[in-house]
């Protein structure tokens, strides 16, 4: 049985979730924590395994183990992006927004940066994540732009952009198939990130123009 790793988020709590050694995040606890109706989101991800990718894990609780739908964390920033702002209602919209903008960067900080050397090591950055769980190919993978929600909106972006792009360039080093998927994903989600920010810029400003 797979281990759920929590990750505290906006006074929430998320899960990650090995699987062929990629992170997958249950999806209904993070519908729950924004308020969203999970019937409607279910029918969306389950309607389309091509695209979201999801898989029915095995997940436990308190009333034994559980098939779970989880998404793998490199989709999960197109997912919540393809949930409107604008409709949805007011009591939720600020927190949505605030998870489009940064569920999937919490979630891969975690997965990639929440290994320690040693026990009781400090995480990096400022997501009060929980003390470090050993994942042992954690310290192979790509750092990320993390930064870039907390400032400049337009330099994050840029910012994201260029990462992607030297991840991109490290593929012609890549020492085998697992270290080229790992900068793949890694590269994807900066992309995922910029192009979120891009897609809401461009709303904004055309609602003015």
């Amino acid at each position: 049985m797979p281990a759920l790793l929590p990750v505290p988020f906006h006074g929430e709590t998320l899960f990650l979730v090995e699987h062929h050694g990629e992170p997958f995040t249950p999806a209904k606890p993070i519908c729950e924590a924004i308020g969203l109706e999970w019937s409607s989101q279910y029918q969306k991800l389950t309607g389309d395994p091509q695209r979201w990718g999801y898989v029915a894990i095995d997940i436990p609780s308190g009333g034994g183990e559980q098939k779970t739908l989880c998404l793998p964390v490199r989709k999960l920033s197109g997912w919540l992006s393809s949930i409107s702002a604008a409709r949805a209602k007011d009591e939720i919209r600020h927190k949505l927004v605030a998870y489009q903008a940064e569920c999937d960067d919490a979630l891969w900080l975690y997965w990639t940066e929440g290994h320690a050397e040693r026990p009781g090591a400090p995480v990096q950055g400022t997501l009060g994540l929980l003390p470090p769980l050993a994942r042992p190919r954690a310290a192979t993978l790509p750092k990320l732009q993390s930064y870039g929600w907390n400032g400049d909106y337009i330099s994050a972006a840029r910012l994201q952009l260029e990462s992607a792009s030297g991840l991109l360039a490290g593929l012609e080093f890549a020492r085998d198939d697992q270290a080229r998927l790992d900068l793949l994903t890694a590269a994807h989600m900066q992309c995922q990130a910029a192009s979120l920010f891009i897609c809401n810029h461009y709303d904004e400003v055309r609602q003015h123009a």
